[in-house]
């Protein structure tokens, strides 16, 4: 009785382990078809992309409907590269407001900090040139890291220009001047406060 009694029992526990090993084997296979699906799609994406890169990016409607539509399926990083790049070409083209609309739309799919800093700063650009002045003071005040100032600072006295605040704008590129590391655009600070100062 006691053997017939392991007997089952073990004849049970075989059922379990044997059942437990097909259902890892099935969930291991049904991992990897997932997986390889992924990386098709994530292949196309890039593809897509570099496509995208590689033409020559003339401001007509086919090639800026075809990134349009790209970006709107594609609220990842090769979707915001693009809006960028596109928002260039309607910047070239003087649509400033396509430019805003698809930097904007961009922003909420942003996960990384500097290029979402990036992406402000550029949509203040372009509203300091349609000379919408508060919307672009507006923008730079939501830009929380500091590590930009010196952008910041240098959109800043362009703002107070546009508000004949010439002192304030001096104040603005002598601060960007001191927080500038690149040789280079501290000489082109130094020109800008040197047109004010005379």
């Amino acid at each position: 009785m006691l053997n017939k009694f392991k007997l089952i029992n073990l004849i049970i526990y075989r059922k379990i382990v044997i059942f437990f090993i097909y259902f890892l084997i099935f969930f291991c296979i049904v991992i990897f078809f997932l997986k390889k699906n992924e990386n098709h799609k994530n292949n196309i994406i890039i593809n897509n992309y570099e496509n995208f890169i590689m033409k020559n990016h003339e401001n007509n409607s086919t090639y800026t409907n075809e990134i349009n539509k790209f970006i709107i399926e594609n609220k990842n990083i090769y979707g915001i590269l693009l809006a960028l790049r596109l928002a260039k070409i309607y910047v070239d083209s003087n649509n400033l407001n396509s430019a805003i609309k698809i930097l904007q739309f961009c922003l909420p799919y942003t996960l990384d900090s500097n290029l979402y800093t990036i992406i402000q700063l550029r949509i203040s650009r372009i509203q300091l040139e349609q000379h919408d002045i508060n919307h672009a003071r507006a923008t730079l005040y939501t830009i929380k890291d500091d590590s930009w100032r010196n952008m910041i600072e240098d959109i800043q006295g362009y703002i107070y220009i546009l508000e004949n605040n010439n002192k304030s704008a001096l104040h603005s590129w002598k601060k960007s001047l001191f927080l500038q590391t690149n040789r280079t655009i501290k000489n082109i600070m130094k020109f800008k406060i040197c047109s004010i100062i005379q």
